[in-house]
């Protein structure tokens, strides 16, 4: 701890930072940011990170690591479990649970129950299905609590592609969030629900403006964690999929620097996929392929398409099923519309009417009759 506040100090100096202008930047008081650079009172972990964040952002999370060990203020440690979750602090986030069970304050023991289960979940050591079955009749008195669970149930909807039911479940939650007076997990909160809505939104409703606009929402929130924005460049990067090549590559480049920043390599590497697909689908050239599909598609593009048709029968026969996707793959190498067809009715039945919108316009540029594919796309 005593080394990063060294560090911090260094770095006002060189950058002639003065305690002032870090309280205007961060939005509290001279006091505040005192005490944090000495040390010699306990502020809010949601303080300590925006301090860090604007004097030495590569080492947030290190420093971050140790700071929210410290704290022992019941509103702090509730602080603590929420920013080691949305950051995917999981290390820490299992010591202060450790902690906060056999801590004596309720209300903290009560974040012991509710953030217990969201690190099963994110630790996936229970499945969507319980942590649907375990939230719905978990109980809170804290109204934090109670929208963190309502909030969780819903991601637990989305994540078993159940997209109607959750629209049905969604109710009133963002006029209860709106009423939390706690700004951090307000702002915190907030950013676990535009997550989910900006996704719906955009898969389900078939609304990518819109979906823009609440995922942009997300990257205007005061407290949004490093995988938050990671997430709502990704979003934003998909919404422009069908309508501005340059846009679509530009977010997607911003989500995936962010996700390699925090060490989500794998997401990284969905994100560089999605990149080599908006790439082909706009005639671009690629060299490299994360996926062999992928390369099929792109053979499909220099005329060797019994190449890329055999790459992606070799894919079904290998995993034992079809996918939508590589069903428009082969429908773009063949022109056939029996694929795109394939592809519609697979991306309907997830749920995810955006993607099918892909097959939809394929469909209607070979001549397909549009009474017949618009009746398919809307069932």
């Amino acid at each position: 701890m005593r080394y990063y506040a060294m560090m911090l100090t260094e770095k006002m100096k060189r950058e002639n930072e003065s305690v002032e202008s870090i309280a205007t930047v961060v939005g509290t008081s001279k006091t505040t940011v005192t005490r944090f650079l000495n040390q010699s009172r306990q502020v809010a972990p949601e303080i300590a990170a925006s301090i860090v964040r604007h004097l030495l952002p590569k080492y947030e999370i290190d420093f971050m690591g140790e700071f929210v060990l410290t704290l022992t203020r019941p509103e702090n440690i509730r602080k603590s479990l929420e920013y080691c979750s949305v950051n995917r602090m999981f290390k820490e986030m299992k010591e202060l649970l450790v902690k906060a069970e056999t801590d004596r304050n309720g209300t903290v023991q009560e974040a012991y129950e509710v953030y217990s289960l969201i690190y099963r979940m994110q630790t996936g050591e229970l499945t969507q299905k319980q942590v649907y079955d375990i939230v719905r009749c978990q109980k809170a008195s804290l109204q934090e609590h109670q929208i963190l669970l309502r909030i969780i149930e819903l991601c637990s909807i989305y994540n078993q592609g159940e997209y109607s039911w959750l629209m049905a479940s969604k109710g009133n939650i963002e006029d209860d969030l709106q009423k939390l007076e706690e700004s951090y997990l307000k702002s915190s909160f907030q950013c676990r629900l535009n997550e989910v809505m900006s996704a719906i939104t955009l898969r389900y409703l078939n609304q990518p403006k819109k979906a823009r606009s609440i995922a942009k929402r997300i990257l205007d929130e005061q407290f949004a964690s490093v995988s938050a924005k990671a997430s709502a460049y990704s979003r934003v990067s998909a919404s422009y999929l069908l309508e501005d090549y340059d846009r679509c590559v530009k977010y997607a480049q911003k989500a995936k620097k962010l996700y390699a920043r925090v060490e989500r390599q794998d997401v990284a590497k969905i994100i560089e996929y999605n990149i080599q697909f908006a790439s082909l689908f706009w005639g671009k050239n690629v060299d490299m392929f994360v996926g062999q599909d992928l390369r099929a598609l792109s053979l499909s593009k220099n005329g060797e398409t019994d190449s890329a048709m055999f790459i992606l029968t070799s894919l079904d026969d290998k995993e034992g099923s079809l996918s939508a996707l590589r069903e428009l793959y082969k429908g773009e190498v063949t022109d056939d519309p029996k694929y795109y067809f394939n592809s519609m009715h697979m991306f309907m039945k997830k749920g995810d009417r955006y993607m099918a919108e892909l097959s939809r316009i394929k469909l209607l540029n070979l001549g397909q009759p549009d009474y017949i594919v618009n009746a398919m796309f809307v069932a």
